[in-house]
Parts: C-alpha cells; sequence; structure tokens
C-alpha cells in the first residue's frame, strides 16, 4: 500500500507541474511571439557566492560580486566591457565554457554542475555570470528578451540594459526591452542571482535579428604566428583560423575524435550516439556539407585518415582498430582484442595507436603485422605524427604529464618537456616547426619540436579531447568569419604575439627560465639581444609593460614543482643583490613573489621516497599546505624508531626536489649503517600523520 502511494504521488505531481511547464511555455510563445531563439552559446561562465540571503536582495544590493570575491582585481565593469580575458580568473576559479539548455526550469544549475563549477547541487545565494559574444553585420536595432530564476542583470557593451531584482521561476522569456547592436563585436555579460531552489536563465533577441557567435576564448598568439586549428570540447568541434574561436558546425555536439584530409578538403569525426553505437561524419574544410559516412555497432573513438590509401582509420569501445574506404564502404578489422584503444594514427605503412593504460604500439600493416611498443609508461596517452616522428602525451598524474617523442621504428623514445598539467591531445605543425598540445587546466599550449619555449595559446576550454593541425583549413562558413584585426608594428617586448606588452608576456618568460628545459637558441625571448636568456630579460619585459593595469600580478595560480621554487627563490636573492631599485626590477620582484605566495599546496601530504630501493641513501619529498613544524620519522618492521629527521618549521611550499626533500643517508641513531629490509617513514605536519615503506637492498 505504501508503494501504491508514492507512485500515486508522483503520477498526481508529474500530472500537476507538466501541464503547468506546458502552460509556461505556451504562455510564452505567444506573448512573445517576435521572439527568436536562446542564445546556447558556449558562453563562458564563472559562479561566486552572495551574502545570505541572495537572490534578489544580492542583486538590489548594488554589490559587484565579481570584485567582492576577487578583491577587487576583477569587476563587472571590466567583464562587460571587455569580455573574459586571461587575466579575468577569480582567485582560483576559473571562467569555464558552458552550453546553456533552452529549456527547463533548473538550466543553470545543471549546466554549472555538468562543467564542474558546482561540486554538488546547491548554488543556493551564489551568483552565476556568462559571458559570450556576438558578431553582428550590421547596427541594428532590435528587442531582447529575458527570463531568469531568480533575480537577473545584463550588460551590453559595458553598459547595464536590464535590472530586475526579484526572486521569481522561469520556464522561458518573461520580459523584453529595447536594445541596439552595433556593427561588429557586442560583449554581452549576464548575472542570475539565486537565492534558493532551481535556477534558470533564458537570453535572446528579436527572431529577425542578425547575429552570429563568437566564443569568447583568450587567444594569446596571433593568427599570423600559429596554424589554423580544430579541437574538440565537450563534444562541440571548435576552429581557430583567424583572430577568435568559431564554433564549427553548429548541429554537432557529440563529437569525440577529428581528424583532417588536407588533400581531399575534408574533416571527419566520430560521434557516440550511444552507449554502444556510433557513428563517422564528415563536412568540408569550413563546416558546410555536413554528412554521415557510416553507422558503426561501437562508439567509434578516435579517427585517421590515410591519405596515401584513401581509408579511414579508428578505434572503437570494442577494443577494435577498423578501417573502411573514404565513403565508409569495405569496413574491415584491422587489430582486435586490444586493451582499451584510445588515439590512432597512421604513416609510412604503419598504423599507431595509445591505449588508455599508458602503451604506445604500432603495427605494419603490409608485412607480418606484429605488434611493437614504442612506449609502456604513464596513462591517458595521446599521439600525432609529423616530420618523420611520433609524439605523445603522458599524464603523470592527475595535474602533470610529459611530452614524448620517438623516430617511427619505434627507436630513439625521448621525453621532451614535462609539463605542470595533464596533456590530453598533442598535433604536430611540421611547416612552423611546432607542437600544439591541450591539457586538464583547459588550455593550448605550443613549444618548439624539441619542448623548448612553451606558450599558452587559447585559455578557457572545458572539457578538451583531440586537437587537429592543417594549413588547409578555412574559416567557418557559419558562423560567417569576422573582419581581420588591422596589423599593428609589434613591441620586441610583446614576446607571446598579442599586440600588447603585459603580465602575461612577463609569464612567457618566467616560464621558459624556470621551466629546467630552456631553448638553446633564446630567440625572440632573448629581448636583452646577449645571446642567452636570463633574469635581465624577465626584467627587460616587466620594465616595458604598458599600463599600471597589465602590470598586475596574475589572478591565477600556477602550480610549481620543488625545483621551479628554488629557482624562483634564487633569481629573489640574485635581484635584491643587486640593489636596483629601477621599475623593471620591483615590478619582475612583485611577480616572483606572487608566484611564491600562490604556490601553496592544496593539502599536506607525504610522498614516494625516490630512489626507491636504495642504498646507500634516499629522498623524502613531501608537501606542506601551512607553514608548520615538521618531523620525520624512520622505523622498522617492529616499529622500533631507527631515526629521527627534525626538519623544523618550515613554510608551506612543495618540498620535492632533492634540495628541498628529507635526506636519509640510510644510518640510524648512532650512525650505523641500517641492515637491508623494509623501513617506514612518518611524516608528522600541519595536524598530519601519513606513513609510506621504502626498502633497502645492499
Amino acid at each position: 500500500m505504501k508503494r501504491f502511494w508514492t507512485f500515486f504521488l508522483i503520477a498526481l505531481t508529474l500530472n500537476y507541474w507538466l501541464p503547468v511547464a506546458e502552460a509556461q511555455d505556451l504562455a510564452a510563445a505567444n506573448k512573445f511571439p517576435a521572439a527568436g531563439p536562446k542564445i546556447e552559446g558556449p558562453w563562458l561562465w564563472i559562479i561566486v557566492p552572495t551574502e545570505s540571503p541572495g537572490g534578489g536582495l544580492a542583486a538590489a544590493s548594488g554589490i559587484d560580486w565579481l570584485a567582492s570575491a576577487s578583491g577587487g582585481s576583477v569587476t563587472e565593469q571590466q567583464i562587460a566591457t571587455n569580455g573574459v580575458t586571461a587575466r579575468s580568473a577569480v582567485g582560483d576559479r576559473d571562467w569555464t565554457l558552458g552550453t546553456l539548455a533552452p529549456t527547463g526550469g533548473n538550466n543553470i544549475r545543471h549546466m554549472v554542475k555538468a562543467i564542474g563549477l558546482a561540486n554538488d547541487f546547491n548554488i543556493d545565494d551564489h551568483v552565476v555570470y556568462g559571458s559570450i559574444i556576438l558578431d553582428s553585420p550590421q547596427q541594428q536595432n532590435t528587442t531582447m528578451y529575458v527570463g531568469s530564476d531568480d533575480a537577473v542583470k545584463v550588460w551590453l557593451n559595458g553598459v547595464m540594459i536590464h535590472n530586475n531584482p526579484i526572486d521569481r521561476g522561469a520556464t522561458d522569456y518573461q520580459e523584453s526591452f529595447p536594445v541596439t547592436l552595433k556593427k561588429g563585436k557586442n560583449i554581452l555579460l549576464v548575472a542570475v542571482y539565486e537565492r534558493t531552489g532551481s535556477t534558470s536563465g533564458f537570453f535572446g533577441f528579436a527572431d529577425a535579428a542578425a547575429y552570429s557567435l563568437i566564443v569568447p576564448l583568450p587567444v594569446h598568439i596571433g593568427a599570423a604566428q600559429r596554424p589554423p586549428m580544430y579541437w574538440v570540447d565537450a563534444g562541440v568541434i571548435y576552429a581557430l583560423v583567424g583572430e577568435d574561436v568559431q564554433k564549427f558546425a553548429p548541429d554537432v555536439n557529440n563529437a569525440l575524435g577529428i581528424a583532417v584530409d588536407a588533400n581531399g578538403n575534408k574533416i571527419y569525426w566520430t560521434e557516440g550516439t550511444g552507449e554502444s553505437v556510433g557513428t563517422i561524419n564528415s563536412a568540408n574544410l569550413d563546416g558546410s556539407g555536413v554528412t554521415r559516412v557510416i553507422s558503426i555497432p561501437a562508439v567509434p573513438i578516435s579517427i585517421a585518415v590515410d591519405t596515401a590509401e584513401s581509408k579511414l582509420y579508428w578505434t572503437n569501445s570494442r577494443g577494435r582498430i577498423q578501417r573502411a574506404n573514404l565513403d565508409g564502404s569495405n569496413v574491415q578489422n584491422v587489430v582486435t582484442d586490444l586493451p582499451f584503444p584510445v588515439d590512432i594514427a597512421v604513416a609510412d605503412g604503419n598504423v599507431y595507436w595509445s591505449r588508455l593504460d599508458g602503451r604506445v604500439q604500432f603495427m605494419n600493416l603490409k608485412g607480418q603485422k606484429v605488434i611493437r611498443d614504442i612506449s609502456t609508461d604513464g596513462f591517458r596517452c595521446t599521439l600525432a605524427i609529423g616530420g618523420g616522428k611520433v609524439y605523445w602525451t603522458e599524464a603523470t598524474g592527475d595535474s602533470s604529464g610529459t611530452i614524448n617523442s620517438a623516430n617511427l621504428d619505434g627507436t630513439g623514445s625521448t621525453e621532451l618537456a614535462s609539463i605542470l598539467a595533464a596533456p590530453l591531445s598533442v598535433a604536430v605543425d611540421t611547416a612552423g616547426s611546432k607542437l600544439y598540445w591541450m591539457n586538464s587546466r583547459g588550455r593550448i599550449q605550443r613549444a618548439n619540436l624539441d619542448g623548448s619555449n612553451i606558450r599558452n595559446v587559447v585559455d578557457g576550454l572545458g572539457q578538451p579531447f583531440k586537437i587537429v593541425i592543417s594549413n588547409s583549413i578555412t574559416t567557418p562558413a557559419s558562423p560567417p568569419a569576422t573582419t581581420p584585426k588591422p596589423t599593428t608594428p609589434v613591441s620586441k617586448y610583446d614576446v607571446n604575439g598579442d599586440g600588447t606588452v603585459d603580465i602575461m608576456d612577463v609569464e612567457v618568460v618566467f616560464t621558459a627560465l624556470c621551466s629546467g628545459n630552456p631553448p638553446a637558441t633564446p630567440g625572440e625571448l632573448d629581448v636583452t639581444d646577449d645571446g642567452q636568456l636570463t633574469i635581465q630579460d624577465l626584467v627587460a619585459v616587466s620594465q616595458n609593460i604598458e599600463t599600471l593595469e597589465a602590470a598586475a600580478a596574475p589572478a591565477f595560480r600556477m602550480k610549481l614543482t620543488g625545483t621551479q621554487i628554488a629557482r624562483i627563490q634564487e633569481q629573489i636573492d640574485l635581484l635584491r643583490a643587486m640593489n636596483d631599485r629601477s621599475l623593471g626590477v620591483q615590478r619582475t620582484l612583485a611577480y616572483l613573489h606572487s608566484l611564491l605566495t600562490g604556490a601553496r599546496p592544496e593539502k599536506t601530504q607525504l610522498l614516494a621516497n625516490y630512489p626507491n630501493p636504495f642504498n646507500p641513501e634516499t629522498w623524502i619529498p613531501y608537501e606542506l599546505a601551512t607553514d608548520t613544524n615538521v618531523q620525520i620519522t624512520i622505523y622498522n618492521t617492529q616499529g622500533v624508531v631507527v631515526r629521527t629527521l627534525q626538519l623544523g618549521h618550515q613554510a608551506a611550499g612543495y618540498y620535492t626536489s632533492r634540495d628541498r626533500a628529507a635526506y636519509w643517508d640510510g644510518r640510524n641513531v648512532l650512525g650505523e649503517p641500517v641492515a637491508s629490509g623494509i623501513y617506514f617513514y612518518q611524516l608528522r605536519a600541519d595536524n598530519v600523520s601519513a606513513l609510506r615503506k621504502m626498502l633497502i637492498l645492499k
């Protein structure tokens, strides 16, 4: 009986609320017959707390909650006027790409949880900001439509054009007001204030309004200095051809892998359309002519084009590598029973693939078809081929990884660069002699083919998966191309080529200087023209920052290794010893100190000693989230204390390199070498006690 009443109440609730929602949607359609479609995006989103109670009271308070959360470094006026830039992070929160569903009474709450801005479903007493750029072909006097749960504000090109500080529910448009879209880029910022319960937002213009969407991602390297590229992010394909990121083929929302056929002027991609089914699709390089090539009775993951043989190759969820003609005919199995194949590439009669467990393998397609290993380390590997080399990424942790290369026959395996974020996909620009990759922090980065001179290309990605490069790529047909920015003379101190000398240029020089793998020929980073990269280049760039705002310390945090922290401290000591009070030196000192301040681990933890096994000495690394007293105690298997290392009071930071980690020489408290066997070491710090095991072999 209890079960009956449960189902009865559910049915009664649905029978009430569904007609109510349908009635609200119908009422909105009748009230606003000239309204156009909702702007789904993708937008860039961020969420910050308000005072309690929030909602309408928070909106009516007049408080700039972005400024409140960022300590004044980011304001509503800045974002409303300039859009989101690389310096728009709010504390440790980044603006994140997300698509807003056009229906539903809780679309914002669902969206922020899906893109990782909220750890749970409760965002009460918060405000959600969304930023997007509209490209208008001409000046237009039109109407904007808005609906929200709860309160809402809207800015257009730096001017607040709508403010409704009331608490309410919404499943569609609720109000309209006249606006003017200027010719070219229009920056739209919205804020939805939530008090409690559901959170929704709906934004659009009159159906007659003409505009296209520009994805508001910060791009740090100008079009003249990089090749055109496509990538997949959260199932959507994006193109960066000119100065702005644009959405490719707007109706594609479930893409996984992507490949370019430069000879045939086609792009191919895979889509998962169900738990065990998918499709392979194609389009022209400008996004027109979208065609389903073939349906697959398994989820196709990654795809490659063999231009020499006019074949498509792909990996699938059933552990197979398959191939077909470019028109989808003649599907064949190439390799079967693979454990978790991920990425794939084809070159010189070989097929190469990576596996989720970290292996990179290849097989000759015409010989004995023997599978050979190139790498067996890391995990979440992806790969690309160019210039007679195979390149691949390895995630060595949740927030670290490497870029690697080898010859096409698998010999000469080399680690090119160590990355302070897990690299997720890699592509080769053979014409420009550059590597490009995406990482777990939502960035596209690049470096020289030897791994030197790492630079940021694009920020703000949400869930990046795959990137490809081709100089044949053209601007997407929909949305239309925007007018290229006029070229202006570039200062030599603008090392990232974005047209402004600011803190981002300082970051580029700093990253190369403290990377552990500085470029053999510093080139454009050697702004002092002395043939080498030194602290003086960092000072020179700082000296030539153009505005006070551009000199502000970065609002984002960098995760630094112990070695990098030590190098930063060395540079600080060097600058202090110079006793130079010039503006460039003082700005550089402020920048370096800000990095040390931000280099604070999220938690105190004890890490694995190295080497292990060892004889006779080892280093014991650890991380401190707060300033604290540190003690490491070493025990034998009977629990008897062998040695205690009193490390004293230490500042928060990463104690992982040999010059900062705890050192044990393999001797007991009497100075005698200990016997071979298993020992335990324990960290006591910051009210944390952690224990690990190590082995001495003699």
